[in-house]
């Protein structure tokens, strides 16, 4: 169970940010998501994201990466990065899953707090079930994956299986349910496009999207 919770929000909800992020960074058509890449584009674009991999052992054991939503930074363990950078499903997943965080607890604002009496948090009001779902849609895209197995949207958009068979289960999901307004939602697309438009588009254009079987990534700082 959470030690906290979120201001509810749907799968739906949660779709529509993630496919906006998508298309302010350009990559809207893209099955193939350079996530490890995001990292410095975000860096560049945000005051208040950063990012720093440690050594494996600065982080609790069973801990792979973790936000810290006070600052904006991500901490990211070394073997966690390196295997990213290999295009290891579970590994980019996990860089998402946090970027996640990043998004919607500072970037979007999304009201945190301590579930001092709840016995259950419902998913909706889960910030890890959030992120979870953020970055399920955002890696994998709900009108990219149509029609496809989950063993072709694990190799197609690099996560891993257990990943796509969550998204081939949850994809038809066909919940109407919307607990912010469509003016938090609108304001929040707003945010995305006056950050994203230009500046993320220069980023990525030089970045190959198209996945290679070993040592596809390449740092923009080199």
């Amino acid at each position: 169970m959470s030690d906290y919770i979120v201001e509810p929000k749907s799968r739906k909800e949660l779709r529509c940010l993630a496919n906006a992020l998508r298309k302010h960074l350009g990559l809207e058509n893209e099955r193939w998501i350079p996530i490890v890449e995001l990292l410095d584009v975000f860096a560049e674009i945000f005051d208040d994201f950063n990012y720093e991999i440690v050594q494996d052992n600065a982080l609790p054991k069973g801990v792979h990466a973790e936000t810290d939503i006070r600052s904006g930074n991500i901490f990211i363990k070394e073997s966690v990065y390196e295997r990213a950078c290999d295009g290891k499903g579970r590994d980019r997943m996990t860089i998402a899953h946090e970027i996640a965080h990043y998004f919607m607890l500072c970037f979007c604002g999304f009201k945190l707090q301590r579930a001092f009496n709840a016995k259950e948090v419902p998913p909706y009001m889960d910030p890890e079930w959030q992120a979870k779902c953020f970055a399920g849609e955002f890696m994998a895209a709900y009108h990219l994956t149509e029609g496809m197995s989950p063993a072709e949207i694990a190799r197609f958009c690099g996560i891993s299986r257990d990943a796509a068979v969550y998204q081939f289960k949850h994809r038809e999901q066909k919940s109407e349910n919307t607990f912010g307004n469509k003016k938090c939602l609108t304001n929040w697309l707003r945010q995305f496009a006056k950050h994203l438009s230009s500046d993320a588009s220069i980023l990525l254009s030089g970045i190959n999207i198209m996945p290679h079987p070993k040592n596809y990534f390449k740092r923009l700082s080199k």
